[in-house]
């Protein structure tokens, strides 16, 4: 063993979670595997059009691989934890590997898929637009049909989807770690039993419909609120017709 032998006292964690952690309901449920990235200190050779937004100053990047996102923990000046919310809301990342920054003040960050959709985010100023604090040049991400933002019914499934870990085994049309909403639409088409059966699914989780590969249980969502994520996924039934 060639490792030093005499190590420093241990220090307490700034963020610990397994599961749903009720001290940082921020991180929200499912599995665990996270991803410590740099703390942001702007410089003054940063590119003032480029470089991320003053907001995140001292913010310390963090993700999640096997939840999917990717946040900022706000340290004040002892380093203590002061907040934690996430970085660009509107953007899936997938399952993020490493975040880096810059030589500009950018944040990058990889994300991996099991298929060739897997790309390098870069995450920059967003300048003037204030609805926006910042922009990622993305390649590879697959959005949703269209026509479910404009169903009743399959809108706020859709919400809800996208606020949970959905994406990041699941996709529309591209095979990822778990079947497609379209594969699992079609197996269920004159299935009567289908809105229970999968409600079910989601919120106890199973392995052996689609593999040996396990579905995690969701228990973080009410029943009403699986079923509104059934129904958009059984709505895309009638958008094949």
């Amino acid at each position: 063993n060639t490792g030093i032998r005499n190590l420093p006292p241990s220090q307490p964690p700034l963020i610990w979670y397994a599961g749903l952690q009720k001290e940082f309901p921020e991180l929200g449920n499912g599995g665990e595997s996270a991803i410590a990235g740099p703390i942001y200190r702007h410089r003054q050779t940063y590119p003032a059009k480029l470089a991320l937004p003053a907001r995140y100053e001292s913010c310390w990047f963090i993700g999640e691989y096997a939840r999917g996102w990717v946040k900022a923990a706000k340290l004040d000046t002892q380093g203590k934890l002061q907040s934690i919310h996430p970085v660009l809301p509107p953007l899936r990342l997938g399952k993020p590997t490493n975040l880096k920054l810059g030589p500009q003040g950018r944040l990058h960050v990889l994300y991996y898929t099991k298929d060739d959709q897997g790309a390098l985010v870069r995450i920059e100023n967003k300048g003037a637009v204030k609805s926006a604090i910042a922009q990622a040049l993305v390649h590879g991400l697959e959005q949703p049909p269209r026509h479910l933002k404009k169903s009743p019914l399959a809108k706020r499934g859709l919400q809800l989807m996208t606020k949970s870990d959905c994406l990041n085994c699941h996709q529309w049309t591209r095979p990822l770690v778990a079947p497609t909403f379209f594969e699992i639409a079609e197996r269920y088409r004159d299935d009567k039993t289908a809105p229970k059966k999968l409600t079910d699914k989601v919120l106890q989780g199973g392995v052996g419909e689609w593999g040996q590969i396990p579905m995690a249980p969701h228990p973080q969502h009410t029943a009403k609120e699986a079923r509104a994520m059934v129904d958009t996924i059984l709505f895309l039934n009638q958008l094949k017709k």
